[in-house]
């Protein structure tokens, strides 16, 4: 007859207790769903090497063979909860169970639980635990070893053979050998009944009835009630645990088999280990490979925008985080006309440093099952950058026509009014970009669905800035134009400058930024464009160039004809940045300023240089020849001449124009001459050209018109206005000049 009844395991959940009946699949065996509990009594939990270590069955029928006996005999094992027990040890007597813990009818025999070392049988939630005694030999669930209550107690030693002698109906004092070795002594007048909860159990012996069946994993079946359970004595040696009969009752004799032998066992036991030892490496093994080779990688099951990137390192990333920026493709509509965007239409960039650390640092920190298992998902977002100006710019430009778009006041220079003035904004329509922000967005955290078409709408735009806050930028910008900033160069005399920065530039350097969150039109200076233009602007105004002292010589000797041209000291720009940057913040607060530059002086350089000797050439160096004896001055380029003029010449004796060759050394343009205190006389002239002392070419207007080709001057050559004049153009200073008859 089957059974099924439901208890409660440790663990507080329901448990199927299957009947004794060897047709019955057993649970509870290796390879099974679970512990098997017999009606009522106590379930043993043994930890896994005694679970699999040399003990592997295929069915309760051929490795319990009581257990099948019993049930063919149709006895269903049971122990009454409610019964008293006796006292359960270890073997040091240090842990005695309760009296609750076993049943004490008066036909039952008593179980005893042996268990391999360290192996505890669990009770069911309410029960204590039975001690079980140590098996160094064969790994045991769990023996049980049932006297009768008539029979005295009697010791259990320790036997050192692995067979086991099945004990007989009416043998006295014969000792049955447990497979660990334990050794239960009987009484001649009681039979002996011994069940193992082991690898193999014993089988019962022919013709007894009420035989203890034992079931799987350590967990007694009770005889029938009739007999009441002695509990084994504290007493016993951990190695022996001591049967106590009571010798009121018959013992029934089943016989005990062989035990396993010992040898096969410890075989099994290492291939077992060492197959463990294998597997646990081989996952340390991969477990070191996996750190080693993702420690700088996009660990398994990573992806970034939706694309997976597990294995690659941050060079890869990055590179994959641009490349999925540069595919990025939308298609737009609005009120029935369709662009596709790209990333660069819509002012969208990828950061794609920041991308790949976004990557590498997924699975960071998490265990390590989770953190390299490709099937737990690791999403990275896609470090985005979006320009929601140029963005909203896009769209507008596509989808809304200038006549549609809404307007802002706008401030300018009109040049032609020297003023700014404005322009007033108005109303008009936008597109909605924040369906397409919502899109982005989602595709930077996992590439779902942003570039799938998006019909976006339009909606009313108003201007965010009014036409009074321009009105008054444009105010504030005029009066910036009536400023007055002057930049000196701290110099006096002839080499003093200054400069003032004019309206037009001060327009020039001023921006107009419309400012729509705060509703404002700010004015603000544009510092580059001052610093681009306004050094050169200085260094003209401000500066003076410094023009070299040229001295003239006579041909072959230091002997000075004269200084052909003075020198004139020069100045530069020394720092400025300076005043750069007072003019900006002069300009920036609105003010007037007096700023001065950083100048210092560049002293004139002094050049000596003979006259130009290649005279003997046609159309070589000026000279001019003065001929006497006729009254001309004719003028040469080389052996070319040039030009030839009636002149007058001086009177002779102390007022002689002497012969010579001689070099023009000074000019003026008009001079008033002077004679001397015994022959004075005052002569206005104009088109001076010294080349001889006081000897030189000037107009006589006092000689005309009848006073040329004669000899009446103080030694001067006096010529006509206009001739006078031609020499001081073409001759410069330096001029050979050769007077002769």
């Amino acid at each position: 007859m089957n059974s099924t009844d439901t208890t409660r395991s440790e663990e507080g959940k329901p448990s199927s207790t299957p009947s004794l009946d060897p047709s019955t699949p057993a649970t509870g065996l290796p390879g099974a769903d679970g512990p098997v509990s017999a009606a009522g009594t106590v379930p043993l939990e043994t930890g896994p090497a005694a679970l699999t270590e040399g003990f592997a069955p295929d069915s309760a029928a051929a490795y319990f063979p009581a257990w099948a006996a019993s049930a063919d005999a149709g006895v269903t094992a049971g122990i009454d909860p409610a019964a008293p027990v006796a006292a359960a040890s270890d073997g040091d007597g240090s842990s005695p169970l309760p009296a609750a813990a076993l049943p004490t009818a008066a036909d039952t025999p008593a179980v005893a639980a042996v268990a391999p070392p360290g192996a505890t049988p669990a009770a069911p939630e309410g029960l204590p635990a039975v001690e079980a005694a140590a098996s160094s030999e064969i790994p045991l669930a769990a023996a049980a070893v049932a006297v009768p209550a008539e029979a005295p107690a009697a010791g259990a030693e320790s036997a050192a053979g692995p067979e086991i002698a099945p004990a007989a109906a009416g043998v006295e004092d014969v000792p049955a050998v447990s497979p660990a070795g334990v050794e239960a002594v009987v009484p001649a007048e009681a039979p002996l009944v011994v069940s193992e909860l082991a690898a193999e159990a014993a089988p019962a012996a022919a013709g007894v009835e009420d035989v203890p069946a034992v079931s799987p994993a350590g967990v007694e079946a009770a005889a029938p009630a009739e007999a009441p359970l002695a509990a084994p004595d504290s007493a016993a040696a951990p190695e022996a645990t001591t049967a106590v009969a009571d010798d009121s009752l018959p013992v029934a004799a089943a016989p005990i088999p062989p035990a396993p032998k010992p040898g096969r066992r410890r075989a099994k036991t290492v291939v077992l280990v060492s197959l463990a030892v294998v597997i646990v490496a081989a996952l340390a093994g991969a477990a070191v490979f996996a750190a080693a080779y993702y420690g700088e990688r996009a660990k398994p099951g990573v992806t970034l925008a939706g694309e997976r990137v597990a294995g690659q390192d941050a060079v890869q990333l990055k590179n994959t985080a641009a490349a999925i920026g540069q595919k990025l493709r939308l298609p737009l509509t609005v009120s029935g006309k369709t662009v596709e965007a790209t990333g660069r239409d819509l002012g969208v960039t990828v950061d794609a440093a920041r991308s790949s650390d976004a990557a590498l640092a997924q699975g960071r920190g998490a265990a390590f099952w989770s953190a390299y298992n490709p099937f737990v998902p690791k999403t990275a977002s896609l470090a985005l950058h979006v320009d929601e100006s140029a963005l909203q710019y896009y769209l507008d430009d596509r989808f809304v026509s200038a006549a549609s778009a809404a307007a802002e006041p706008r401030v300018a220079y009109d040049e032609a009014a020297g003023r700014f003035v404005v322009t007033p904004g108005h109303t008009g329509q936008t597109v909605d970009t924040a369906p397409l922000l919502a899109a982005l967005g989602h595709y930077a955290a996992d590439g779902s669905d942003a570039l799938a078409p998006l019909t976006l709408t339009v909606k009313p735009d108003l201007p965010q800035i009014s036409d009074a806050a321009a009105e008054a930028a444009a105010n504030a910008a005029n009066a910036r134009l009536g400023l007055s900033i002057v930049i000196d160069n701290g110099m006096k005399g002839l080499a003093a400058r200054s400069y003032q920065i004019p309206a037009a530039l001060i327009a020039a350097w001023t921006v107009v930024q419309p400012q729509p969150v705060d509703g404002e039109v700010e004015l603000k200076v544009d510092k580059a464009k001052i610093e681009a233009e306004l050094p050169a602007l200085l260094a003209e105004a401000l500066t003076v160039a410094m023009r070299p002292q040229t001295t003239l010589v006579y041909p072959g000797t230091t002997n000075v004809i004269d200084i052909v041209e003075w020198g004139i000291d020069g100045t530069k720009m020394t720092d400025p940045a300076s005043a750069l940057a007072a003019v900006t913040a002069a300009l920036e607060e609105g003010r007037d300023a007096a700023v001065t530059a950083s100048v210092e002086v560049v002293p004139f350089e002094e050049i000596t240089k003979e006259p130009p000797q290649n005279y003997g050439e046609p159309n070589g160096a000026k000279w001019i020849d003065i001929n006497k004896s006729n009254f001309t001055v004719t003028l040469y380029e080389g052996t070319t001449a040039v030009r030839s003029f009636l002149v007058s010449i001086g009177a002779g004796g102390k007022y002689e124009t002497t012969d010579g060759v001689f070099y023009i050394y000074l000019k003026y343009d008009h001079q008033v001459m002077r004679g001397p205190p015994e022959d004075p006389y005052v002569s206005p002239t104009d088109w001076v050209s010294y080349f001889n002392s006081d000897i030189a070419f000037h107009s006589a207007p006092w000689n005309e018109p009848n006073g040329w080709g004669r000899r009446v001057s103080h030694g001067c050559v006096n010529m006509k206005t206009a001739d006078s004049k031609a020499v001081y153009d073409w001759a410069p200073l330096g001029t050979k000049v050769e007077v002769h008859y």
